[in-house]
């Protein structure tokens, strides 16, 4: 439990790398770029605004071809991401996972509407 507390003073008591809210069209998929510093853990926390959406998050190594994600159709670009996952929340509703950081530079984090419903959402990286 200790550990617990500990982690959340942590997390409050620095800036966000990366803190968005966005909306996200039916079927959609949004991508956004961070930098990570290596021999750092992050958390990402994916929390949809009206509680219904089902919206799934991966961070992808820089080792990802992004004009070639980006020329994808949809789903096909999410499941191209995720070969190269360094971490993902592929849970039903809201999600919560851990980012280690293998090495510093970017990383692509993208948000999938898995759903098909759409719908506001917030991304914290912390």
């Amino acid at each position: 439990m200790i550990l617990f507390h500990t982690l959340i003073l942590i997390l409050c008591s620095t800036s966000p790398l990366l803190d968005v809210s966005d909306t996200i069209p039916r079927g959609g998929t949004a991508v956004y770029t961070v930098s990570l510093e290596e021999e750092t853990v992050y958390w990402i926390v994916l929390q949809s605004e009206n509680g219904v959406t089902d919206l799934n998050v991966t961070a992808s190594s820089n080792m990802m071809d992004f004009e070639h994600f980006m020329n994808l159709p949809y789903r096909e670009d999410f499941i191209y991401a995720l070969e190269f996952a360094i971490a993902a929340g592929l849970e039903e509703g809201d999600e919560s996972v851990t980012l280690p950081a293998e090495y510093s530079g970017p990383v692509y984090v993208i948000v999938h509407d898995i759903g098909g419903g759409g719908g506001q959402f917030t991304l914290t990286i912390q």
